[in-house]
């Protein structure tokens, strides 16, 4: 055998025991045992999928009554990703908000909130904006807290540690950072500070509010790198995280 052919026998058999690993076999023998039949002619007896018999009695399962959960799964995806994939479509869509607030702070021109009237600046308008982006840089450090994705938490830690650097100069505007390293904002105190101050922040290139925009892009693209990352074994006998199970046998089940 040449190594080409040695190479694809491996890999072969790789993929063979990674959709055995995913239970991909199992769907597979549920949807054909669920419709075989036995003795002759087109009107034979069906039978019972009790009757198959993995291991000559040592497993038995009833395949027309799966529990709940096992007939979820049949049509889902089997993640064994290290971040649930719940938790990164919340990171997803939590730093995807934090996004829109960034760009509506430092949105330039005659949308900017920071347009003057008269020389004066739409106080309210402006703090409802920075209001927005607090709460949504908040949820970011919810959904991203816990996860066991290294990428995820690093990204995540940026963020935190690029608002400390920024601390007095967001206390300066009424904004704090809690323990649980969350913002809080002082409605009173921020109407009251100076907006100029507050346009440095949010309202410059490479600002506070630029960078935590830019932030939550990179941990957004930490959480699609991990939801996409497959659990089986590659060409090169490398092993990766996550597998999506099924895929073998998914199509006619």
């Amino acid at each position: 055998m040449n190594m080409g052919s040695l190479s694809s026998s491996i890999y072969g058999n790789l993929s063979e025991y990674a959709s055995i690993r995913s239970g991909s076999y199992f769907k597979l023998a549920q949807k054909y045992y669920s419709n075989s039949s036995v003795g002759g002619g087109g009107f034979a007896r069906k039978v019972s999928p009790t009757e198959y018999d993995y291991k000559r009695g040592d497993y038995k399962k009833n395949l027309d009554s799966p529990s709940k959960s096992e007939s979820s799964s049949a049509n889902k995806s089997t993640s064994t990703s290290k971040t649930s994939s719940e938790k990164i479509a919340d990171i997803k869509k939590s730093t995807e908000s934090l996004k829109k607030s960034a760009n509506a702070l430092t949105q330039r021109g005659s949308s900017s909130v920071f347009k003057q009237t008269d020389g004066k600046y739409d106080t309210d308008k402006i703090y409802d904006a920075v209001s927005s982006f607090v709460k949504n840089y908040n949820s970011v450090v919810d959904s991203a807290s816990g996860s066991k994705s290294t990428s995820i938490s690093r990204k995540a830690s940026s963020l935190v540690n690029l608002t400390a650097a920024n601390s007095k100069l967001l206390g300066n505007i009424g904004i704090t950072i809690g323990e649980d390293k969350k913002l809080s904002i002082d409605s009173e105190a921020f109407k009251k500070a100076d907006m100029g101050k507050v346009k440095s922040l949010f309202n410059t290139s490479g600002g506070y509010g630029y960078q935590v925009g830019a932030s939550a892009s990179m941990i957004e693209y930490a959480a699609q790198n991990e939801a996409s990352r497959s659990n089986t074994y590659t060409g090169f006998g490398s092993y990766s995280n996550n597998y999506t199970s099924g895929n073998l046998f998914n199509y006619g089940l």
